[in-house]
This record gives structure tokens, sequence and C-alpha cells, in this order.
């Protein structure tokens, strides 16, 4: 088995409707993480099959203009708690990471519970706080590679041999 230590700049995928937004974010976060902007729901999904396991985190708005889905779906589509049934043919190869960091940037606090409940590991209001925004990121990236490099009970047990 291998098991790689974390990359020496995390990739983050943010989904942001609004260009201005996502270029401030980029020029603030640019130097500590490589980030991959998706402007909706489709460009998120082929993101998230093109990218799969190089992930460190995603971002997300909640509400996507010009999107068939929310922030909150693709939350749900992420940790796959979401009936396959409502999943738009575009979004079925998503693979679920129940584990991989969430962390919801929005204008509105009315959501914050229910971005919560779909699976978001951190929820922040605009304007920003980059300072508070980079302090979750180092947390919720470094703790989900020491979770993705430790192997698990099952494989930490020596196999039987022959008899």
């Amino acid at each position: 088995m291998n098991f790689s230590a974390a990359p020496a700049r995390p990739t983050l995928l943010y989904i942001e409707d609004d260009d201005a937004i996502w270029k401030m974010v980029h020029r603030r976060l640019r130097d500590r993480w490589s980030l991959v902007h998706a402007a909706n729901d489709i460009e998120a999904c082929v993101t998230l099959r093109q990218l799969g396991s190089e992930l460190s985190c995603v971002m997300t708005d909640l509400n996507l203009a010009g999107s068939q889905l929310s922030g909150i779906e693709l939350i749900r589509l992420l940790r796959g708690s979401w009936p396959a049934d409502k999943v738009p043919l575009w979004g079925r190869n998503v693979v679920a990471r129940p584990t991989l960091p969430i962390v919801v940037i929005t204008g509105s606090e009315l959501h914050f519970n229910r971005a919560e409940e779909a699976g978001a590991n951190r929820v922040m209001l605009k304007p920003i706080n980059f300072q508070a925004l980079e302090q979750s990121l180092v947390r919720l990236t470094e703790g989900f590679h020491r979770l993705e490099s430790k192997p698990s009970a099952l494989t930490s047990f020596p196999r039987p041999g022959p008899a």
C-alpha cells in the first residue's frame, strides 16, 4: 500500500459563480494552495471526476447562479447522501468523498444549519475573513491528510499464514 504524505500545495476546488470573488480568493490563497475554479454545478462535477483523490478540500457558495444544483445539493452529492434518482445525469459519476473537507462561503446566514446538516465542515459568511478562512483550511486539510495517510484497522493486522 502506498501512504503518501500531504502534497506540498494542497489542491482546493472553489465552486463560485461570482468571478470577482473567485479572483479575490485566488489572489489571497494561491501562495499556499493550488486552486481550481468551477463557476457552476456542471463544471464542479467535471472537476470532481477529473481530480478525484487529488483534492484536499472543496469550498463552495450555496447559491450558484445558472446552476441546476445548489451548494447544498453538491455537498450531499459529495457526501453520498443525495438520493441517486435526484442526481442529474452529468453528476452521476461523481464519487462520494465522505471525509473530504468542505467549506461553505455564503452571503446569507439563513442556510448555515442546512449546510452543516448536509455535511459541510465549516460555514463562513461573506465578506470573507481571510485569516479565519486560512486557519480553517490549514486545520481541515492537515487533518484530512493525516486521516488519509493512516492505514485502516483492517489493513494493520497481519494476514494469517498457511496452516
